[in-house]
C-alpha cells in the first residue's frame, strides 16, 4: 500500500479547458480576510469592557495586492461596514418653501431632571388636591409616591407611575465629563415604535464649543422599520470649558422611496425630534489643594477683627 499525499488544487490555467480565441490574459486580487480575529473582537465576545481614553475602532485590513492571471473574471474583497451608509445624497430632501402646514412639525427636548417632584403642598379639608405639572422631556415611567401629615394622625398613598412616550424619538450617550481637548464618542440611537417604516436622517448642528471629527456631512438617512432602532457615531472634541450643550436632530423624511417593500410612512405628530443635552468639560491638569497656617493670639476678651493675606 502507497500513502499518497492530498491532491493540490490545479490553477485554471492548469485544467484541461478549450482555449479562448483572442482573450487577453487578466489579473485578479487577493485582498486579506477579515476574519475578526483581532484584539477588539476577541475582548467582545468573551465579555470584557475596555476603559480607555483612545479611540476603540476595529482594525482596518489593508489589502495586500496578490497578483494572478486569469482568462475571465476580476475578483476584489469586500470590508464589512458596521456604521451606517450615508444616503443624503440619495435622498429627496423635503421642502422649506411650502404652506405651514407641510412644514415638519418639530419637538425640542432640553428638561431631563433625575428627581421630578419634590414638593409640599397643602391639602383643604376635602382631603383632595390638584397639581398641573409639565412632564419633562425624558423618555422613561416616573414611580411617584406621597405621604401626608394631620394633628389626628399620617397618611400614605399607594405608589403609582406615569409613562413618558413617543414612538419616535433620539436618545444620547454622553460621559458625566471629559477633558478640554479629549477626543469621546457621541452616540446616537434612533427607536422607531411605530407600526411601520420610516426614513429617517440623523444629524449632529455644529457648535463653537467643539470641533468634530470631519465625516459625509455628519449626517446620515436611512430606513428604519417597526420596532427597529439605530445608533449613529460621531468622533468630538471639546473646545470650551463648562456646560457643553450638544444638539442632535431626527427627522422622519416625507419621501417616495421604498424601505424595504413599503413606502416609508411620516409620524402624524413630531416628525422632528431634537434633544439638546449638556456634558461637563473641565480644565487639563491635576488640581492641586494648597494650606496655609497662622496662629491668632487675642488680648483679653475683646471681639476684634483680623484680616490675613495669604500669597
Amino acid at each position: 500500500m502507497e500513502v499518497l499525499p492530498p491532491p493540490v488544487p490545479k490553477l485554471a490555467e492548469e485544467l484541461e479547458a478549450p482555449p479562448v480565441p483572442d482573450r487577453k490574459k487578466r489579473s485578479f486580487w487577493f485582498g486579506s480576510n477579515n476574519d475578526k480575529n483581532d484584539v477588539y473582537n476577541i475582548f467582545k465576545e468573551v465579555g470584557i469592557k475596555i476603559l480607555t481614553n483612545s479611540d476603540v475602532k476595529k482594525p482596518y485590513h489593508c489589502i495586500i495586492p496578490f497578483s494572478m492571471e486569469y482568462d475571465a473574471i476580476q475578483f476584489k474583497s469586500v470590508e464589512e461596514i458596521d456604521a451606517p451608509v450615508s444616503m443624503a445624497n440619495m435622498m429627496p430632501e423635503t421642502s422649506a418653501g411650502g404652506r405651514a402646514s407641510d412644514r415638519p412639525k418639530e419637538t425640542v427636548r432640553t428638561y431631563f431632571p433625575e428627581t421630578w417632584i419634590w414638593d409640599l403642598i397643602p391639602v383643604g379639608h376635602t382631603g383632595k388636591v390638584n397639581v398641573e405639572k409639565t412632564v419633562p422631556d425624558t423618555i422613561t415611567k416616573w414611580a411617584a409616591g406621597a405621604f401626608c401629615t394631620s394633628p389626628v394622625g399620617f397618611g400614605l398613598a399607594p405608589n403609582t407611575g406615569l409613562t413618558a412616550f413617543q414612538p419616535f424619538f433620539v436618545s444620547l450617550t454622553l460621559p458625566y465629563s471629559v477633558i478640554r481637548g479629549e477626543v469621546f464618542t457621541l452616540k446616537a440611537t434612533v427607536f422607531n415604535y411605530l407600526s411601520k417604516c420610516i426614513m429617517v436622517k440623523v444629524t449632529l448642528a455644529e457648535s463653537n464649543q467643539f470641533t468634530a471629527r470631519p465625516c459625509e456631512g455628519c449626517q446620515y438617512t436611512l430606513c428604519l422599520c417597526a420596532e427597529e432602532s439605530r445608533t449613529f457615531k460621531w468622533i468630538l472634541t471639546p473646545t470650551a470649558l463648562g456646560e457643553v450643550s450638544v444638539k442632535v436632530s431626527a427627522e422622519a423624511l416625507k419621501t417616495e422611496e421604498l424601505c424595504g417593500n413599503e413606502v416609508a410612512t411620516v409620524p402624524e405628530k413630531g416628525r422632528i425630534d431634537t434633544i439638546v443635552q449638556t456634558l461637563l468639560v473641565e480644565a487639563e491638569g491635576t488640581q492641586e489643594t494648597v494650606s496655609h497656617n497662622a496662629l491668632l493670639c487675642p488680648a483679653g476678651n475683646l471681639l476684634t477683627s483680623v484680616s490675613h493675606t495669604f500669597s
